[in-house]
């Protein structure tokens, strides 16, 4: 796809965390494997080049968001030969506003925010990653490390935290195991909040803000090998 094109169907997306309902849908020999580590991401465009707008939906906090997405972002910029204006909002449905109204060209969105946006206005998939193997991810139901509770079932009558309202593993999925025993949110749990990031999930239950959270599996393992200091007390 040229960047012409790009800017005229503007609204070609990237999802960017895995989402689960592709599960087999990629072959060994679709993938595409790129070693950020063996790429020159310096940006070198001209300067009446009109940059991209690409959005980061609030998977992670912004600051998060930078670190991890500056590399794969430079790697776009590269490509295309086009400066990368990131763009950042609090909720999943505040950057699926801005796709349907074109302001953005593309964004890294999660799975359930790509359904709302495909029932609701034709969102269309571009990319998504496969990652150890796999084109899929958890849900994660995590409580402090202290906690008595083995069982989901545990958490009755406790505090809970979820992330976004469309986010499949911070929130859909947790309310669907709910559906199955014949409960939801306002009856099983004694209170929730939305955190708006998978981080600060983690970082509410271990501080023992709620006694619990849903979180996705790939940002739990990823701090968990590279920076434990909250998941290690979940």
């Amino acid at each position: 796809m040229t960047i012409n094109k790009v800017h005229h169907a503007m609204l070609i997306l990237i999802v960017c965390i895995p989402i689960i309902f592709l599960s087999g849908c990629l072959s060994d020999d679709e993938a595409i494997t790129i070693d950020m580590e063996e790429i020159d991401t310096t940006i070198k465009t001209q300067s009446n080049v009109s940059s991209l707008k690409i959005a980061v939906s609030a998977m992670i906090s912004p600051t998060e968001t930078i670190v991890y997405y500056e590399d794969l972002l430079r790697y776009i910029s590269k490509k295309t030969n086009h400066p990368i204006e990131l763009v950042q909002r609090e909720t999943y449905a505040e950057i699926n506003d801005l796709i349907e109204s074109q302001y953005l060209d593309a964004a890294f969105v999660c799975s359930g925010a790509y359904i709302d946006g495909r029932d609701k206005f034709g969102m269309e998939l571009l990319v998504a990653p496969v990652v150890k193997g796999e084109p899929l991810y958890y849900s994660y139901i995590i409580v402090p490390i202290d906690s008595d509770a083995n069982r989901f079932e545990d958490l009755r009558g406790k505090k809970f935290a979820f992330t976004d309202e469309m986010s499949n593993t911070g929130k859909l999925s947790p309310t669907y195991m709910l559906a199955l025993i014949n409960e939801t949110p306002d009856s099983f749990f004694s209170g929730y909040i939305f955190t708006y990031s998978h981080d600060k999930s983690i970082e509410a239950v271990a501080k023992e803000l709620v006694h619990g959270a849903a979180v996705d599996s790939l940002i739990w393992d990823y701090d968990y090998a590279k920076n434990p200091v909250y998941v290690n007390k979940t």
